[in-house]
C-alpha cells in the first residue's frame, strides 16, 4: 500500500520526483517536508484519501498523515474499525 499512496501523493502534487524515492517515514507536509506543502495541502490529500479508500477522517488528527507510514497505519486502523461495527 506504501507504493499506492506514495503514487498517489506525486501524482496529486504533481511533483517533479519518482515516488520511490520518497521515504515512507519522511514528513510529507510541514516545515520538515522537502516537498513545499503546507495544512491546505495536507488537507486536500485527506480529502483525497477519504474518496480513494472511504476513510473515517473525522476519527483521525493531522499527525495521522505526516508520512506514509502513518497513513497506511491510519487506513488499517480505520477499515479494522469498520470491520467492528
Amino acid at each position: 500500500m506504501i507504493t499506492e499512496l506514495s503514487n498517489l501523493f506525486v501524482r496529486t502534487y504533481e511533483l517533479d520526483v519518482d515516488s520511490d524515492t520518497i521515504d515512507p517515514d519522511e514528513p510529507l507536509f510541514g516545515l520538515k517536508s522537502r516537498f513545499g506543502l503546507d495544512s491546505m495541502d495536507t488537507l486536500q490529500f485527506i480529502g483525497l484519501l477519504h474518496t480513494h479508500y472511504g476513510l473515517d477522517v473525522g476519527s483521525a488528527d493531522t499527525d495521522s498523515f505526516r508520512t506514509l507510514t502513518r497513513i497506511e497505519q491510519t487506513i488499517h486502523r480505520d477499515r479494522a474499525l469498520d470491520e467492528g461495527r
